[in-house]
């Protein structure tokens, strides 16, 4: 493949000084005045252009001519005609190492000019199969490394295998046999990291009185929990149900019994005189604030998302506006260094960027969570797809959704613009999967008549189940930016490898976001639930899904519209479980809830956390999901009403629009957040507060805004 150098550098004329020297009037210049092909591949072979300039008044004779090994002419001239004419000059180095030359220009009756030449030959680079069963040799023709696929029956290496041997191009083999003889671990072989052994799931217990415990050599059993530890609801000062023995007792408990748990804010109450007494709630206030802090003004800090690492880091990302803040509650936070990115995820340890880096036209980065640097970029939507390629054609990222631990999906979206420049807002869609190192798996175009209608299609919701399939819902809008949703959904479904499953329309549905759980599919605005096989609607829920969770087997939709009522129903039936009324009043559609799990004196209890807002200000109340109970209810300074609620341990991150008052639904909650949208993020400390085990934490995306939902046990 020829390299063609692109960037000439800077030249000037030779030009004799000697008056004696010009046989016509006028003179010769030559650009540049010296060239440097710079590193060039053996075999390969580079060009450069040289401009000759005839400023006399008539055409000259010329002679040009190189100096030099491994340079080269190609065509020359033998006359200049008045004005400008280029002379290509070749550099093929044969050997490793610095090539110098010169080009010597002599017009008739003017003084010869000499461009030095200069490179340096490179040596072939090395070529490294990219996978088992293949390999790799450089080629000269197409100037890169090409793969080709080893004979079947050749023997093979793979982290997870035994006696591998190549078979149609992958290493098939004996699986390696991981198991440590230790029943309280899981036991699995990764692909990359070889075998891991990480803690079992909790042994379950019988009852609350008989602990769940792990042997080694046998595996799960019982044990009885410690006397006096509670084990109904009924926990107050003239009886209390506690442990005994192992069993459940119903007894009247001494003075300065825990009547009440320590919560972030209020201390346990004790009995005292058949009374629970307990010092009074304190509001809790923020240690940590960035972002927009009036909805005039404040600090030129304009993200729009949050997204909360296994760890407790936090990553502020933005969309086109502000770059985004890696560590963004340290001392040092780290910006990404070539501008902004959009839609971020966290998948396999790093940060996933949309349009990242700007230099790259719908680009898809995996980036370094701490240093910011790029670890690979996708950009090859144009060669996978063609019909995505054109001056007029515009594309850029969607989505992005985690399909597994092993592969990444990207939605692109395109428009083509009219012969003006003006957008038809006609809009077309395309799926890619990607693998660990950003390598196209599949690619295929979203065909549907839909499409081909000119009113703003906008993808505002994705989902991903646990076998990997993808979930998306699609719905014009109303204006150029999707703020704003119509009506007429579209969902749509594929297979991990992108093969069609099906396509329902839904004519009387705004657009919203997807939720997965257990094999329904929830849409935001639907009390509809969907089959995740056939979309075609199955069941409902009393109310919309909207900004609800699900635990492994519970689903509780966000409080309604002009509601108060927390409701919980089964995850496989969708009948009702359990209400709960809360003491707040009603704020707006959509409430977010976030599931956690909280340290108790019954070891943790998972619950669900919910903002109540009373006309004045904000509380966060905890409630429990097994046994309805209200575990706390913490005042907080929070001026704004929620959009994002992510727990992690030990404190709670709460998102916010400045803008936004109780009682409003605008798109500043929606997600993935839109253009010019500026957030409020504050940190409150909440002691004995830890991150849900859900299947599938909140509808935008949980905390790594993948968008899959979680394998169950």
């Amino acid at each position: 493949m020829r390299a063609w150098l692109t960037t000439l550098c800077a030249c000037g004329l030779l030009a004799c000084a000697q008056d004696a020297l010009r046989a016509v009037e006028g003179e010769v210049r030559v650009e540049p005045k010296q060239v440097d092909f710079g590193r060039v591949i053996l075999g390969q072979s580079a060009e450069a252009a040289l401009e000759v300039t005839n400023l006399s008044r008539g055409e000259l004779e010329v002679s040009i001519t190189l100096s030099g090994r491994g340079f080269e002419l190609v065509d020359p001239p033998a006359r200049l005609p008045v004005g400008n004419r280029e002379v290509l000059v070749r550099f093929r180095p044969d050997v490793e190492g610095a090539f110098d030359g010169k080009c010597t220009v002599r017009p008739a009756g003017v003084a010869a000019i000499e461009v030095p030449l200069s490179g340096e030959g490179a040596p072939i680079p090395e070529c490294v199969a990219s996978r088992p069963c293949h390999t790799s040799a450089w080629s000269v023709a197409l100037g890169r490394c090409e793969e080709a696929v080893v004979a079947d029956g050749a023997p093979c290496e793979a982290v997870c295998l035994t006696d591998g041997m190549c078979s149609g191009g992958r290493c098939v083999g004996s699986p390696l046999d991981c198991q440590d003889g230790d029943a309280c671990t899981v036991d699995s072989c990764h692909p990359e990291r070889g075998c891991e052994h990480s803690a079992a799931p909790a042994c379950p217990g019988a009852g609350p009185c008989q602990v769940g415990v792990c042997d080694p050599s046998s595996g799960c059993g019982l044990a009885p929990a410690a006397d006096g530890t509670p084990c109904g609801p009924r926990r107050d000062c003239d009886a209390a149900e506690v442990c005994i023995g192992g069993a459940c007792a119903l007894r009247d408990p001494p003075d300065d019994f825990i009547c009440a748990d320590e919560s972030p804010c209020q201390g346990e109450g004790r009995c005292l005189a058949n009374q629970c007494v307990r010092p009074p709630a304190i509001p809790l206030a923020p240690t940590w604030q960035r972002g927009e802090s009036q909805p005039d003004g404040g600090p030129a800090e304009a993200w729009s998302d949050l997204l909360v690492e296994a760890d407790g880091g936090i990553t502020l990302s933005s969309y086109f506006i502000s770059q985004q803040l890696l560590g963004a509650t340290s001392a040092n936070p780290v910006s990404l260094p070539q501008g902004t990115a959009r839609r971020c995820i966290h998948w396999r340890g790093m940060l996933i960027c949309a349009d990242y880096p700007p230099s790259v036209a719908a680009g898809v980065s995996a980036v370094d969570e701490a240093t910011g640097t790029i670890v690979w970029t996708y950009s090859g939507i144009s060669a996978d797809l063609p019909e995505y390629a054109g001056p007029t054609v515009q594309v850029f990222l969607a989505r992005l959704m985690a399909l597994s631990e092993q592969h990444l999906a990207a939605l692109f979206e395109s428009r083509t613009l009219n012969p003006d420049g003006t957008d038809p807002r006609c809009r077309q869609f395309a799926l890619v999967v990607l693998d660990g190192q950003g390598r196209k798996v599949a690619a295929r175009r979203v065909d549907h008549p839909s499409f081909f209608v000119c009113n703003h299609p906008h993808p505002y919701g994705a989902a991903v189940d646990v076998a990997g399939n993808v979930y998306l819902a699609f719905t014009p809008s109303g204006e150029d930016n999707p703020a704003t949703a119509l009506e007429d959904t579209l969902l749509m479904s594929w297979t991990s490898l992108l093969v069609p499953r099906w396509a329902r329309s839904n004519p009387a549905l705004p657009g919203g976001e997807l939720a997965v759980a257990g094999g329904w599919l929830f849409h935001e605005h639907s009390a509809a639930s969907f089959s995740t096989s056939t979309g075609m609607i199955a069941g409902a829920l009393a109310v919309p899904f909207a900004q609800g969770v699900a635990t492994r087997d519970l689903l509780i939709p966000a409080p309604g519209a002009f509601t108060t009522r927390l409701e919980a129903f089964d995850g496989a039936s969708l009948s009702a479980r359990w209400q709960r009324q809360t003491s707040g009043v009603p704020w707006y559609f959509g409430a977010p809830l976030a599931l956690a799990r909280l340290s108790t004196g019954r070891g943790p209890r998972p619950v669900v956390l919910a903002f109540d807002f009373d006309g004045r200000a904000y509380s966060l109340a905890a409630t429990d999901v097994e046994t309805t109970a209200e575990l706390f209810r913490c005042p907080l300074e929070q001026p704004e009403a929620p959009a994002v609620l992510s727990p992690v341990e030990g404190g709670l991150l709460v998102a916010s629009d400045p803008r936004a008052l109780a009682g409003s639904s605008t798109c500043e909650r929606c997600d993935p957040r839109y253009a010019r949208t500026r957030l409020t993020f504050r940190y409150f400390p909440m002691n004995g507060l830890l991150p849900g085990e859900g299947r599938w934490p909140v509808p935008n995306g949980g905390v790594g805004h993948d968008h899959r939902e979680d394998p169950v046990p």
